[in-house]
């Protein structure tokens, strides 16, 4: 049987979590046919275990991840980092408005406030040696 583009890469997919998460054979393909929606044959499965696994997939997710896949990690970090500098920014200003402030807690945000600063600064600066080495990669 012949598979849409979209529903062969969605069972290779499904393949990488059952590689991923190192599951044996019989758990993979109950794995499959719940998520797929219907089973698929052992030899099919080893068979797209096995190319999956191959060396040259290997090398075709390493340039994606060096062109994309960090750069897009790198982004959500930054994001995260800043949601959490937000919630202690907050924090913060909800403690300092209090009519007797906890100096405790003042301090641990206040310092927790510098950390988040100082790790946002340093993927900052990282963001910009990020772009230089995809222009380079781009222009390859």
């Amino acid at each position: 049987m012949r598979l849409e583009k979209s529903e062969d890469r969605f069972l290779n997919e499904l393949v990488a979590d059952c590689v991923t998460y190192n599951l044996r054979e019989k758990e993979a393909l109950e794995y499959i046919d719940k998520r797929f929606g219907r089973p698929i044959k052992p030899r099919s499965y080893q068979l797209r275990k096995a190319n999956l696994l191959s060396e040259n997939t290997a090398k075709v997710w390493l340039q994606w991840f060096t062109r994309i896949g960090f750069v897009q990690n790198h982004k959500e970090q930054m994001e995260i980092i800043r949601k959490i500098l937000g919630h202690s920014l907050g924090e913060y200003d909800e403690e300092r408005a209090k009519e007797k402030p906890d100096v405790y807690i003042l301090t641990k945000l206040t310092k927790d406030i510098r950390a988040n600063v100082r790790l946002l600064c340093e993927l900052g600066l990282g963001t910009s040696i990020i772009a230089a080495i995809k222009e380079r990669i781009d222009l390859q």
